[in-house]
């Protein structure tokens, strides 16, 4: 299957692509149920996401921030929902709309088109929350959900040594002020907190047992462990 926030969006805004997050969980109920009421019996289909991006064309949005949060809350999202496996598309796209802004990839292709974008390789917005995305959804983790609280989406995975790992997305574009309180776990460490400044990407660490801001469209990853 693919997983495309938006086919319409003539604002070329994010709003619609990080609001349709909530119908994946339905989404992929129901093809669950189509798959194993036509599959023969003892078969199990596997659901694939093949294909995963904001939108079917690139917009001027998606090499900048928002589209990282749009990738972090919807990869984890579709795992969660049951897809067995999730895949962005793509590496490498290309530019798109005359937008330095407006490329589908991780990476940039570094090609002019009315304008041109950053070197080709250099790491985009996307690249940073998908390391995060990769970082939280190892090996052997138990995806527990997701769960939002206002502009806030949480993602948890409990890891293979009991450990937790929690992935928050702020899905606003204003800061927002959060705090970590889960019984029976306490923080390691630091958080790692992605955000954007100016016309880079730059990694913070921050104290998740105090309240913290998530700039906009921030994502941000804690480990906790008992």
């Amino acid at each position: 299957m693919h997983w495309l926030g938006t086919y319409d969006n003539p604002d070329w805004t994010i709003g619609p692509e990080l609001a349709s997050v909530a119908n994946i969980g339905p989404a992929i109920a129901s093809l669950r149920r189509t798959l194993d009421t036509n599959s023969r019996q003892g078969h199990h289909v596997r659901i694939l996401a093949g294909e995963v991006n904001s939108a079917p064309a690139a917009m001027p949005y998606s090499a900048t921030q928002s589209n990282a949060a749009y990738l972090a809350d919807t990869e984890l999202a579709l795992l969660a929902a049951g897809a067995r496996e999730v895949h962005w598309f793509g590496l490498y796209s290309a530019l798109q709309r005359g937008s330095p802004t407006a490329d589908l990839g991780l990476l940039s292709t570094g090609n002019c088109q009315e304008t041109c974008e950053s070197p080709v390789g250099t790491r985009l917005p996307t690249y940073y929350a998908q390391q995060l995305v990769s970082a939280v959804a190892r090996p052997g983790g138990r995806l527990i959900g997701r769960s939002t609280t206002g502009a806030i989406a949480t993602h948890a995975v409990r890891e293979p040594d009991g450990s937790l790992a929690i992935l928050l997305v702020n899905r606003s574009a204003g800061p927002v002020r959060t705090r970590l309180a889960l019984r029976g776990y306490r923080a390691r460490g630091c958080a790692a907190l992605l955000r954007t400044r100016g016309d880079g990407i730059q990694h913070d660490l921050v104290r998740p047992t105090d309240a913290f801001d998530l700039p906009a469209y921030a994502v941000a990853l804690v480990q906790l462990h008992r």
